[in-house]
């Protein structure tokens, strides 16, 4: 039989190294009627099999050769890749560990194990480790050892991990320096670790190796991204789609970078596209619905819809089964607030007066903190929390039992679609009752958040119900408590001589055309008056024009146009405000940080009210404070208020003074009252379970 077989064989290998696969799988065939265990005809009919793209017969054939010749190496390798492709990674976790366990000295086998288990979130660092050992001069080893340890670094919030990984991904470059990636991923890692300049170095060196790999760009326009250099981010986010079109990601942070310009409407339709490269990707989805937050043409209904359909693709409801908690509707709550805003973001401001005003003989609140970079903001807030657990780097099924096992009756979201979000673990269910709060400006869409806490000026009632997913629960004082920041310099009096100077320091992702056409008319009713737009990005002279550019096609006199950049040092940023006369509130997307910032440095601010959420915020705040005369009702009405106000100097000088004190003792700044009446609502929406503990949510 051999004698028939060994030539066929023989041939079939020839015609695949010539390229021929069809040709090579005739003849197998032929090898396999003849001899149905030819371990080395199943192996390569498995490899012609996978590269025509049946990576389902590939792994069948693969299996059948491991069967036959067990201690062939190649055959456990290939059988766990074609697993791999199939998304059978538990099929292939156990392959590769009987590969590691039949063979411990091949260093390949523990690579392969290595690179999954990190994919998919185990712990790799010991596999990856021996490897090393096995091979200690193969720098393709030391840096997957590296992005192990700094995977474990960013999760454990471990600074020696990641000064390792370093040291590891150092000693891989020293071993291949023309290999780009380990520089790439010791850019990622610096970059991580608030190293800009040399993550940016070693990001530079990647590309002087090879000026063709998508990821590279990626990174590197991540980095310039965060350091507030939009334009350039731009330019790299642009390079990285035209050399990987297919990749979802590239789409998404192309998208990205026109949104940090101002120009949301492209960033809308570029999220599309990165939704169609890769229909699961939910994050790219997040953004788009961000996008269309802002966007002016886009209907609360539309909002709505575009919403739930998120929240069905990729968190759809599920029973609210599997809770044991006390039913007992008065007892003493176990709160979980979860954000990836616990420290210096604008989301800390309101998170503090909750921590600081609840009684917590009503509320055990504990933090679930999904922060990558801790800071003195984590460490303030940390110690204001009942308990504190740091969920960076859980996947969601350990996010759950973490709740479940501290016996959480209410989870509140603190980030809806913002980045970090983990509104997918929501979905499955972390708790009996599940709210969403103050980082997302409209519904999650999400079925299993049963209540949003918001307020009747933000949210009246009627069609704000009927365009949420969740059941509102409106605070009589309203649904957000600011803490200002603690010694901020003192409200003060222009003293530069200069015209009349309107301002908006919010984020260019915020500007649209009709927004700058209605500031364009603002201008042209006070003709002496300049517009100041500060932003994140704005000292970077490519952004500067091409913002320029937009205002300008709105009808904004570039002479009449001040562009700065965002200022890092607080002090220096609320000290800005003493140059302004009047701010202006964007819309549809308001300020909140912002509005509270410039109120509290004594500068009016106008803002008309919307249709929506997003829109309505500046009415929420400028009533709370006692300045509901600024809030307009129409365009025509926003215009005549700017101008009302300008033309009354007595006025604002004395709101320059008056503001503050007034802040200060509103409902606004009332952090006792808030955290009283934030606690009656969660304890409505929690008796509502007790009534009845099963089916869904109210609203789903």
């Amino acid at each position: 039989m051999d004698e028939a077989v060994d030539p066929l064989f023989a041939q079939a290998v020839a015609l695949n190294r010539a390229g021929r696969g069809r040709d090579a799988r005739s003849v197998i065939d032929r090898v396999l009627a003849l001899r149905p265990d030819h371990a080395g005809a199943l192996h390569l009919a498995g490899v012609i099999a996978f590269h025509a793209g049946d990576p389902a017969t590939a792994a069948r054939r693969f299996e059948a050769a491991r069967a036959a010749a067990p201690d062939q190496i190649l055959y456990h390798i290939d059988l766990g890749a074609a697993l791999e492709s199939l998304a059978r990674d538990d099929l292939a976790a156990r392959v590769y560990q009987t590969l590691v366990a039949r063979f411990p000295g091949h260093a390949e086998g523990w690579r392969r194990r290595g690179r999954l288990y990190r994919r998919i979130g185990l712990n790799a660092v010991a596999g990856l480790a021996h490897a090393v050992r096995i091979e200690p001069n193969d720098p393709g080893s030391r840096s997957l050892l590296a992005d192990a340890v700094a995977v474990r670094g960013v999760n454990r919030h471990q600074a020696e991990d990641r000064q390792g990984a370093a040291h590891l991904y150092r000693l891989a470059i020293a071993l291949d320096p023309a290999q780009p990636l380990p520089y790439n991923n010791l850019g990622m890692l610096l970059q991580a670790a608030g190293a800009s300049e040399p993550a940016d170095q070693a990001f530079r060196r990647a590309l002087r190796i090879n000026p063709l790999l998508s990821e590279i760009y990626l990174n590197r326009g991540g980095l310039l991204r965060d350091r507030g250099r939009p334009a350039a981010a731009l330019a790299f986010a642009r390079a990285a789609a035209v050399l990987s079109p297919e990749r979802a990601g590239c789409w998404n942070n192309l998208a990205n970078a026109w949104r940090d310009q101002g120009s949301v409407d492209a960033a809308a339709t570029l999220y599309q596209r990165a939704g169609r490269a890769d229909p699961g990707y939910r994050h790219a989805l997040s953004n788009l619905l961000l996008c269309l937050i802002a966007l002016p043409g886009t209907t609360p209904q539309a909002l709505a819809a575009a919403h739930r359909d998120w929240g069905r693709r990729f968190a759809p409801p599920a029973p609210r089964v599997g809770f044991g908690n006390n039913r007992d509707p008065e007892r003493p709550l176990r709160i979980a607030l979860l954000s990836p805003d616990f420290r210096n973001h604008s989301c800390a401001a309101f998170i503090e007066p909750l921590l600081c005003g609840r009684d917590p003989a009503r509320l055990h609140i504990t933090a679930f903190a999904d922060v990558r970079a801790p800071d003195a903001v984590t460490a303030r807030l940390r110690a204001r929390a009942d308990a504190w657990r740091d969920i960076a780097g859980v996947d969601d099924r350990g996010l759950i039992d973490l709740a479940r096992g501290d016996a959480i009756d209410i989870t509140v979201d603190l980030a809806g679609h913002t980045a970090g979000n983990r509104l997918a673990a929501f979905g499955r269910g972390l708790a009996p009752v599940q709210v969403s709060w103050l980082g997302y400006p409209t519904t999650t869409g999400v079925a299993a958040i049963g209540w949003r806490v918001t307020d009747a000026i933000a949210d009246p009632s009627g069609d704000a119900d009927r365009d949420h997913s969740e059941t509102l629960l409106r605070l009589p004082g309203g649904f957000l408590a600011y803490a200002p920041p603690v010694a901020a310099p003192e409200p003060g009096a222009r003293r530069d001589g200069g015209p009349l100077r309107l301002a908006s320091f919010n984020a260019l992702s915020k500007l649209n055309a009709p927004l700058l056409a209605l500031w364009a008319r603002v201008l042209a009713a006070l003709p002496a008056a300049t517009l100041l737009l500060k932003a994140r990005g704005l000292d970077d002279p490519a952004a500067r024009a091409h913002v320029a550019g937009l205002a300008t096609a709105a009808g904004i006199p570039i002479a009449r146009l001040e562009l700065r950049g965002w200022l890092s040092a607080r002090d220096d940023h609320l000290t800005a405000y003493n140059s302004v006369d009047i701010a202006l509130d964007p819309g549809p997307y308001n300020g909140t940080t912002t509005t509270c910032e410039a109120l509290w440095m004594g500068v009016p601010v106008v803002s008309l009210r919307g249709d929506r959420h997003a829109a309505r915020v500046g009415a929420s705040l400028l009533h709370r404070v006692g300045c509901a005369d600024l809030i307009a009702e129409t365009p025509d009405d926003y215009v005549g208020r700017v101008v009302a106000l300008a033309a009354d100097p007595d006025r604002r000088r004395h709101l320059r003074q008056a503001l503050r004190p007034a802040m200060a003792a509103s409902p606004l700044c009332d952090a006792t009252r808030f955290g009283r009446d934030f606690a009656d609502a969660l304890r409505h929406a929690w008796r509502a379970w007790c009534r009845d503990p099963t089916g869904l949510p109210p609203g789903a």
